[in-house]
This record gives structure tokens, sequence and C-alpha cells, in this order.
């Protein structure tokens, strides 16, 4: 029996392009199928997200300077369920959740006068950002083409 030499898939392009083709085909064929979820999973709970900032670079003295008064500050309002932190540098990052009998829009006013009534536990180079997140929001970046917008791209 001859030794006959090993083909490899370089060896035959025709083959090669054909899969590619036909996997080509397969996913233009399951795309318009194919569901895209704007929203994660597990991102259901409505939140309110703290921001806060100084002048410096050092996270321990952030930490003692900043998160932990705004954690206490934070904690003692009768509508918070739960604060999670993280501090890198010279800023804050706050999670707070709201209780089950608190809405959103009454726990954000009450945190927003809660920092500025205990501005003077904070150092005055800080500055607070607040916002919310619910499901309810609308989606950050949405983007979608039809045939007609496409065929204005073309002729463009």
């Amino acid at each position: 029996m001859p030794d006959t030499p090993r083909r490899h898939l370089y060896d035959r392009p025709i083959g090669v392009l054909a899969v590619l083709l036909a996997l080509m085909v397969l996913g233009g064929m399951t795309l318009p199928s194919m569901r895209i979820n704007l929203q994660p999973e597990g991102l259901t709970a409505p939140l309110i997200w703290v921001r806060l900032s100084m002048d410096t670079e050092s996270s321990s003295e952030t930490l003692e300077q900043l998160t932990r008064p705004t954690e206490e500050i934070l904690r003692a309002l009768p509508g918070v369920d739960s604060v999670s932190s993280n501090t890198n540098g010279g800023s804050v990052r706050m999670s707070v959740m709201p209780a089950a009998n608190i809405t959103l829009t009454e726990l954000t006013t009450q945190v927003s006068e809660a920092l500025d009534n205990n501005r003077y536990r904070l150092p005055g180079n800080a500055r607070p950002r607040i916002g919310t997140y619910s499901e309810s929001d609308a989606p950050m970046v949405a983007a979608a083409f039809t045939p007609d917008e496409a065929n204005g791209l073309r002729r463009a």
C-alpha cells in the first residue's frame, strides 16, 4: 500500500467556501427570528444610584471621609432596604435599594434631602450625583434599520 500524503482543508478551497457559504445562509435565515433582550436578566429591582467624588486619589481617605459617612446617612433613612458601595480612588458608587412600602420617587427625594441636610459631614469638595434605575426606564440605546432607510443610505 503506497503512502499517500494527507490533504488538509487549505488544499480544498472550494469545500471550505461551500461550508462557509452554507453557514452564512443559515445564519441569515435565523437572524430575523432571533429575540434581542435590551434589559439584561437580573436587573428587575428598582434602585437609586449615588455617585460621589472628591479631589483625592487615595481610596482609604475616600473610604473614611466619604463612603462611611454617606452609608450611615443613607442607612438611617426609613425607606432604605439595603445600601451597597464601591470605592475606587477619589470616587464612590452606591446602590440604594428601596423597601417594599416606598416608591422610587419618594426615596429619591429622601436621599437628596438627607445628603443636603448632612452636607457638613462630607468633605467640602464632595460632589454627589443621584439617579434612578427601574424596568420602566427607556433603554439606553436602541437602533433599527428598515429596508427603506438602508436604500436611502446607499443613494446618499
